[in-house]
C-alpha cells in the first residue's frame, strides 16, 4: 500500500485523519468536527507557509461555504457550515507514486 491512515479526536472533539507514507512521514491530513482544528498544530512549519499564502492573496473562495490556500509546498481546503467544518491540507510533492490528490478526504 502507498500509505496508512492514522486516526485520531482532538481534545475539542475533532476528528483528524493522518495520510502517512511509505518513508513514515505525514504528506496529507483531513479533519471533521464543530469547528476547524488547530492548523497550527496540524501543519507544523508549513503553518507559516499557510499563513503568508492567505495574507497574500492565495486565498480562493468557491461558492458560500468553500475556500482554499495554495501556497507554494502546501495545498489547505476547508468546506461547511457553522458547527459541520471539514477540510483537508496536503503536500502535493510528498503524494507517494501513484496516489492522487482526490484520494485525500
Amino acid at each position: 500500500m502507498a500509505y496508512t491512515v492514522e486516526q485520531m479526536t482532538t481534545a475539542a472533539g475533532i476528528a483528524v485523519n493522518e495520510y502517512v507514507g511509505p518513508d513514515a512521514r505525514v504528506f496529507a491530513i483531513t479533519w471533521r468536527g464543530r469547528r476547524p482544528p488547530d492548523l497550527s498544530v496540524l501543519l507544523g512549519s508549513y503553518f507559516a507557509q499557510y499563513q503568508d499564502a492567505a495574507i497574500a492573496g492565495g486565498l480562493g473562495a468557491h461558492g458560500l461555504h468553500h475556500a482554499s490556500v495554495r501556497g507554494s509546498d502546501v495545498v489547505v481546503e476547508m468546506a461547511g457550515h457553522m458547527r459541520d467544518m471539514s477540510g483537508r491540507a496536503f503536500l502535493p510533492a510528498m503524494l507517494p507514486r501513484g496516489v492522487e490528490q482526490s484520494e485525500i478526504r
